[in-house]
């Protein structure tokens, strides 16, 4: 099972999803399909701030293109490209589904915001955040408040205060104290990452996790003031260390520069410690201390197998 490929990246671009079926671009050469009206208890033409407005109540189902909308109610501004859905709003294209308390649509402004018990589901994917806006003409998404994504075959959730994405750039944040969880399907063991802001360059499959990073997977922990993961190779992905790093594992303490932990999955495969590496090892009568220039721990099994001291080696 695919736990390793992309574990840090592919949760946090989760967030994309949202926009993609929500707000779907307008086609080359011409307008966007226009709304159309299915089904609605009742219409009521009115008048609002001197605009006429349909309000819809009712069982209202509307259709525009491919995507199916259904709600309790909706206010339609139909000369202006506007309308605003409400209670148990849920928006259906095939291929995605999206729900939330109110939708408010502004074709001017080419702006949608979803407000209310989100949740867009697409495949195995989900996203859910108290609000999620999209704007169109510079293909920018932002979720705010208690936003979690899922991927359900990955065994993975990133959660976080607020997450920032900008198509154009395929570059992504995550702020608010986000944490990461990966599971392993099979063993139910997890892996958590925490920080202060995450971000991601989707093209380049490589987060970089900042401020305060707090690392911990069974017997194995780790701090820092900055982690970046780059995905090696398939099923493999690198987990650097930098700015004061420190990892405990079982009766090991390391620190260096930097230190490299390579990853299978959620397992500890080994780590690489450079710059004024060091291992302590205690127990409960002795203190083994291992010193130098670059030090390599290999592992298999989350056990140590082989340490190598390179250079001054002390």
């Amino acid at each position: 099972m695919r736990l390793g490929r992309r574990i840090l990246f592919l949760d946090v671009v989760l967030f994309w999803s949202a926009s993609a079926f929500l707000f779907p671009q307008t086609p080359k050469g011409g307008a966007r399909e226009r709304l159309r009206l299915v089904h609605a208890d009742s219409l009521v033409g009115a008048s609002v701030a001197g605009d006429d407005v349909r309000e819809l109540w009712g069982d209202v189902r509307l259709i525009q293109g491919e995507a199916f909308i259904r709600c309790d109610g909706a206010r339609w501004w139909e000369g202006e490209n506007r309308v605003v859905l409400w209670g148990s709003v849920t928006i259906y294209d095939g291929k995605r589904t999206l729900r939330a308390d109110s939708v408010d649509y502004d074709g001017r402004a080419r702006r949608e915001v979803a407000v209310g018990r989100v949740s867009l589901e697409s495949g195995h994917r989900r996203l859910r955040s108290r609000m999620l806006t999209y704007w169109q003409e510079t293909e920018q998404a932002s979720a705010e408040g208690d936003v979690v994504i899922t991927d359900f075959i990955e065994k993975g959730t990133l959660e976080g205060e607020k997450a920032e994405y900008d198509r154009r750039s395929a570059y992504g944040v995550v702020e608010g104290e986000p944490r990461l969880v990966k599971e392993d399907s099979v063993s139910g063991e997890k892996m958590v990452v925490d920080g202060l802001r995450m971000a991601f360059w989707e093209d380049e499959q490589r987060v970089l996790v900042s401020d305060s990073v707090r690392i911990s997977k069974g017997d194995l922990r780790a701090v820092c003031q900055k982690a970046e993961y780059r995905v090696v190779e398939e099923d493999t992905g690198l987990l650097v260390l930098e700015e004061m790093p420190v990892v405990w594992q079982e009766d090991r303490e390391m620190r260096g520069e930097t230190i490299d932990i390579r990853l299978e999955g959620v397992r500890f495969e080994g780590a690489v410690i450079r710059g004024s590496a060091e291992i302590v090892m205690r127990d409960s009568t002795f203190v083994d201390r291992l010193q130098g220039r670059e030090i390599t721990v290999e592992v298999r099994e989350d056990t140590v197998r082989r340490v190598v001291v390179e250079g001054q080696a002390r």
